[in-house]
């Protein structure tokens, strides 16, 4: 115990640290406690071995002057640093998101004529026609009034204009406004209210601190250490005062520029507005991008089927006028084939009659079977007279057909 007693007087930072000074403070005794202590210890000759624990140890501690005025000083000087950490870095992205939208805003300022010149235009002969500006809550919005067809958007005919108008200069205004998106996640007010009671408690410190008297104890070295540890502070909260100060007026000035209420504007709220508009417009930009890869599938699939079809047709023509001329061709080599076949084997037959005209095939066919019997007739003659020939220089005599 006698120990920690000794840390406390010497602002020992690795024995105290924050996460056990906090502790300490939670659970210091009260003076009730130490009076009951000190009678006791009285009544039974100071054995302070004989005591309990949590006795001993209230004991000890008790016995430094001033304790929770000490704790409590020296535990506002360790957290102070964490405290700044926290709030700095959430002023620093507001007053980048303010200097980026101030100093990249011209290609922004252009989408927004082009936004104010449609609105206009959509609304003219109206109450609402002939606008000076629009409220920024209106960019939000833009995705959401559809066309008659129901599928295409304000916002597409917007990012469709200007990737085609603007392509080199307002069509990068997602880009040059990106640092604002840290700046939507900053609870600006919380901040605010974080460096007020961050400012108290500095106040608070710099008053108890000469309050608390030199212990007599050579280890004490409060009174030499903490006076000068919270003059470095207020320095600090200085800086971290003047760069409020500073986000803020910077952040009114611009909000005023948009025709925003500067009183009632957030910042959270005001970049989140753009960046939303921004994350809108950056989805349009892919769709679209996907949907002209798809049409460009699309075309060259129609296109590489309709070369295959007329590939097809190509081929399947050649075929007709192949088969065509084989087929002719055929047809004249037969008729050849079977005529010297049947001048060479077999008496060429006689011509088949038309069948158009039967008159002409009968007198065709009674002509053709009298010229048959004739040469029958005159080849049995000539078989006759050869034979009696024959049979008469045998010396024989042949019998008459008719028997």
């Amino acid at each position: 115990m006698p120990a920690l007693r000794e840390a406390i007087l010497t602002l020992d930072e690795d024995k105290l640290t924050p996460e056990f000074t906090v502790k300490l403070l939670d659970n210091l005794p009260e003076l009730e406690e130490l009076a009951a202590i000190q009678a006791w210890l009285d009544a039974n000759g100071n054995r302070i071995e004989k005591m309990t624990a949590a006795d001993q140890y209230f004991y000890n501690i008790g016995k430094v002057t001033q304790l929770r005025a000490r704790l409590e000083c020296f535990n506002f000087k360790q957290t102070f640093a964490v405290k700044v950490n926290e709030i700095k870095p959430a002023l620093l992205r507001v007053k980048q998101a303010t200097t980026s939208m101030k100093a990249n805003s011209d290609n922004f300022l252009k989408v927004c004529e082009v936004v104010l010149a449609v609105g206009n235009f959509l609304n003219s002969g109206t109450n609402n026609g002939n606008a000076n500006g629009f409220n920024i809550r209106t960019l939000a919005k833009l995705d959401s009034l559809k066309g008659v067809d129901k599928a295409t958007s304000l916002l597409t005919y917007l990012v469709k204009f200007v990737e085609k108008k603007y392509a080199e200069s307002a069509a990068k205004w997602s880009q040059d406004l990106a640092p604002i998106e840290y700046a939507t996640k900053i609870d600006f007010e919380g901040v605010l209210t974080d460096l007020s009671e961050l400012k108290r408690g500095l106040a608070t410190a710099e008053q108890k601190v000469p309050t608390v008297a030199k212990a007599d104890d050579r280890w004490d070295v409060f009174y030499k250490l903490m006076p000068q540890a919270i003059e470095n502070l207020k320095g600090d909260m200085a800086e971290l005062e003047e760069l409020a100060n500073k986000v803020q007026e910077e952040f009114k000035s611009l909000v005023t520029a948009f025709g925003e209420d500067a009183t009632k504007a957030k910042p959270e709220e005001f970049f989140g507005i753009i960046k939303q508009f921004l994350d809108a417009w950056e989805k349009e930009k892919k769709d679209m991008k996907l949907k002209e890869l798809a049409d460009e599938k699309e075309a060259k699939k129609k296109e590489l089927e309709a070369k295959k079809a007329a590939k097809l047709k190509e081929l399947e023509e050649k075929r007709k006028a192949k088969e065509a001329r084989e087929g002719k061709t055929t047809t004249t080599d037969a008729s050849a084939t079977d005529g010297a076949k049947g001048k060479k084997d077999e008496p060429a037959k006689p011509a088949e009659p038309d069948p158009s005209n039967t008159l002409d095939a009968a007198l065709g066919s009674m002509k053709s079977g009298r010229a048959f019997e004739r040469r029958r007739l005159r080849r049995q003659d000539t078989l006759r007279q050869k034979r009696e020939q024959e049979a008469k220089m045998r010396g024989e005599t042949l019998p008459d057909d008719d028997e």
